[in-house]
């Protein structure tokens, strides 16, 4: 967490922090930029509407009371990812995973990209040679280079942390940038809709993030009227679609054929979608199901529809 005050700090916030130790070297190093609590502990008297966003770290329990305070004044709360993953929302994000290796390959892309002299961000799990901090974000740089790890975001949210830099999000908005498609909707926009749902349905919910994380392929672009979507080759996705829409009434679906589809464009106009090829995309990797609220042009009230 030190890392981000730092990188925080250095990009123009005022930055401050609590915390109930705090260790070498992040201690030395906090101090040397003005930020070292000027005592231990939690204090939730310094809790107050002047803060725009509290970062919650993940080792802080859910009854810290600065926690508690923060709650109760209704100040944005976020994770040390979902944050990260805010600050680059408009970048495209390589994040490095797996059981082993993740800092070794994370360290290598880092140093590749400042042999070649091309400003990224990054997040990476310990201190690597030629870098002053573990973290740094930027208003210049293009590319986002994270590991990450499987480990809970924050006492409040139980996801895994490598779930909410959603990679392959920012990798199909940048494949409808890179091919110039009009209109492209905005990485965090992109989902797989489930189903529609224009009356109140008892008793469903999502089931929020997913124990096992759905892989879908990426078949081809076709044109819905105007809008512009990747079909997907998804069993997974169409068998929970078929589950939801037998055993709750109240479920809809605008269409005769349910088609597991990212929309790209929900404007397209004459753009030629049989120039298009998906084979560079990838697997797309689907992590959590949620509700949405629907257009309010369709109409008003306890409206959603189930997203992936």
């Amino acid at each position: 967490m030190h890392n981000l005050a730092i990188a925080l700090y250095r990009k123009g916030h005022i930055v401050s922090g609590s915390d109930d130790e705090v260790f070498e070297p992040s201690a030395s190093r906090l101090k040397s930029y003005g930020l070292l609590p000027p005592e231990e502990g939690w204090h939730p008297e310094k809790i107050d509407s002047d803060i725009d966003t509290i970062i919650l770290g993940m080792h802080a329990r859910r009854d810290n009371p600065e926690l508690i305070a923060a709650q109760e004044i209704g100040l944005q709360i976020k994770s040390f990812p979902e944050y990260l993953y805010e600050q680059t929302i408009n970048k495209k994000r390589v994040v490095i995973g797996g059981s082993h290796g993740k800092t070794t390959i994370t360290s290598m892309i880092m140093h590749v990209l400042k042999l070649c002299q091309i400003e990224f961000d990054y997040m990476v799990g310990s201190q690597v040679n030629g870098f002053d901090t573990m973290v740094r974000l930027s208003d210049n740089s293009e590319i986002a280079v994270f590991e990450g790890d499987e480990y809970p975001s924050s006492a409040i949210d139980p996801r895994p942390k490598f779930h909410l830099y959603k990679p392959d999000a920012r990798k199909l908005h940048q494949f409808a940038l890179d091919n110039e498609i009009p209109n492209a909707e905005p990485a965090d926009k992109m989902h797989v809709t489930v189903m529609f749902s224009r009356t109140y349905i008892p008793n469903f919910k999502p089931m929020g993030m997913l124990k096992k994380a759905i892989y879908a392929t990426p078949i081809e672009v076709r044109k819905f009227g105007e809008a512009l979507v990747i079909v997907l080759d998804a069993p997974e996705v169409v068998a929970r679609h078929k589950y939801i829409m037998n055993h709750y009434k109240e479920a809809t679906y605008d269409h005769d054929e349910f088609i597991p589809h990212v929309t790209l464009s929900y404007d397209s106009g004459r753009f030629d979608e049989k120039t298009l090829d998906v084979s560079s995309i990838g697997m797309i990797t689907l992590v959590e199901e949620y509700t949405n609220d629907i257009d309010p042009d369709w109409g008003t009230g306890q409206y959603k529809k189930l997203e992936l």
